[in-house]
């Protein structure tokens, strides 16, 4: 009788031991299920997230006035959400930005955009009455409370409310200004996301609300990593501008440099025309002697669109002359807003950092540079000389 019970009972805790076995294989089996269902729908939710960044309906039409305009718009566009929008500029490379005239064909640009990015009418004034003539949907950086300098002939005064000044008194090189990249990337940011709020006329493109709010929610994180970015070169501007230059003094042929006086710690001493298609005063010419005078000249910057290098003959022989665009007319397509810095600053070193007699001309032996160098005074009246023939 005990033995029948005793195998009763081993059957019994056999059969619960198997139970639990299965329950514990059955358990694990559900939970791989069911993280096998959260980790495909995870990775539908994000196939659908960037089918939706991908899929849009006509492009949104964005014009700038310049490139440097058009790379910091480009900025705040992640490079999934690219696709959606078609930004332009409307002077092309070969044209003179200072007294570009309108085209009937610019004209259909500037009305067919949902958004103008330009200067505004004191730093772009030749722009300003077709603008305001074709009630052109424009976003000026004149609104975007930005730190403009005043041009006042050769001289140069900080101004803390540029939209408030009458046209042609602005400095219009504000895209250079350091210090306002921030306002002028969150302005963008800011006028791109006021855009995508026009639902009707983007719904009549074709866009889907899904598509629109994944667009907005691109330009935010887009504007976040263009205000990292910016934050980054500016630290290495820092560093650079700690670094042992062995000049900090320059004079240029057009007058386009004052916001990177403060960025980089140099100093203008000159420039020769206010615009670069102007010609050149005899009496600006006379800037040549402060060249030879001030021993902390590193270069002479022109710009692809200025006539500066007929000048150079008038300049100390290896003086450097030093390419420097501004307006990014030289530079290949596939630059973006932190590549033009890196140019810039690479050309500053260049000026500034190494010097600016071409010493390489004395090791090899260069008899007349030798004398040139052992002789400043009489190098000197030779400039002066060729100085009178302009006056």
């Amino acid at each position: 009788m005990k033995i029948n019970h005793i195998k009763k009972m081993t059957k019994a805790i056999a059969a619960l031991a198997l139970f639990a076995s299965t329950s514990v294989v059955q358990a694990q089996d559900d939970m791989l299920a069911a993280l096998a269902i959260e980790k495909t729908a995870g990775y539908e939710q994000e196939t659908i997230s960037s089918q939706i960044q991908q899929t849009h309906g006509e492009p949104i039409s964005i014009l700038t006035s310049i490139r440097p305009i058009a790379l910091l718009v480009d900025a705040v566009i992640p490079q999934e959400y690219k696709s959606a929008w078609n930004v332009q500029v409307l002077v092309p490379p070969q044209s003179s930005v200072h007294d570009y005239q309108l085209k009937p064909s610019d004209v259909v640009k500037m009305k067919s955009a949902q958004k103008m990015f330009w200067l505004g009418k004191g730093a772009e004034p030749s722009f300003a009455k077709s603008v305001e003539r074709f009630s052109i949907n424009d976003a000026p950086f004149t609104s975007a409370h930005l730190h403009w300098l005043l041009v006042q002939g050769d001289e140069m005064e900080l101004d803390h409310h540029g939209h408030n000044h009458e046209p042609g008194s602005l400095d219009p090189h504000i895209w250079l200004s350091l210090p306002d990249a921030p306002k002028m990337l969150t302005y963008i940011a800011n006028q791109l996301e006021q855009t995508l709020a026009d639902t009707s006329l983007l719904k009549q493109k074709g866009w889907s609300d899904a598509q629109i709010k994944a667009q907005k929610a691109g330009i935010k994180k887009g504007l976040k990593l263009a205000l990292a970015e910016q934050q980054r070169l500016m630290k290495s501007i820092e560093s650079l501008k700690k670094s042992s230059w062995s000049y900090t003094k320059y004079i240029s042929f057009h007058n386009a440099f004052a916001y990177l006086d403060d960025a980089f710690q140099v100093e203008s001493l000159g420039s020769f025309v206010q615009n670069p298609e102007d010609g050149i005063a005899p009496r600006q010419l006379q800037k040549l002697q402060q060249v030879v005078e001030d021993e902390e000249v590193g270069c002479l910057f022109v710009e692809p669109s200025a006539d500066g290098r007929r000048i150079t003959s008038l300049l100390p022989d290896h003086f450097k002359v030093v390419d420097l665009d501004i307006l990014a007319i030289s530079l290949p397509q596939g630059v973006d807003w932190s590549g033009y810095w890196e140019y810039v600053t690479e050309q500053l070193q260049i000026c500034f950092s190494s010097p600016a007699i071409d010493e390489s001309m004395l090791l090899d032996g260069d008899s007349t540079a030798v004398e040139e160098e052992a002789r400043p005074q009489e190098r000197e009246e030779r400039i002066l000389d060729k100085l009178k023939f302009f006056k």
